[in-house]
């Protein structure tokens, strides 16, 4: 069985558990709390919002990468931290495209809405 990030990070208990809110949040619907957004579509800026998370999920990864202590048996090589960089990037489009956090559709309902308030 190939190795699955996100099965890993959801098995952790903490992240378990922001799983299963988020997934509670997901039943009530993007717009449950305003109907009259459900008509209104905009793709473009969704993509957006999702590419945005991403990069989020991206910098908060590498940034948790460097509290980890370096050196021990396996020394690191030059190319380690470009395949290291390659695969956070991976990991936060993968948990962005499954909406782990919900960051994206957050940012999207609130720019839809502001769209909406100037228009």
């Amino acid at each position: 069985m190939p190795y699955n990030p996100i099965n890993f990070l959801s098995s952790s208990s903490v992240l378990a558990e922001s799983w299963k809110t988020t997934k509670t949040l997901k039943k009530t619907g993007d717009f449950a709390d305003n109907p009259s957004m459900e008509k209104k579509q905009n793709p473009s800026l969704r993509k957006a919002c999702r590419q945005l998370e991403s990069l989020f999920l991206s910098q908060l990864l590498k940034e948790m990468r460097k509290t980890v202590p370096h050196g021990g048996a396996i020394p690191e090589h030059n190319g380690a931290s470009l395949y290291q960089s390659l695969f956070d990037n991976h990991l936060a489009d993968l948990l962005a495209k499954q909406q782990a956090t919900g960051l994206g559709d957050y940012f999207y309902r609130e720019l839809l809405d502001t769209e909406d308030k100037i228009s």
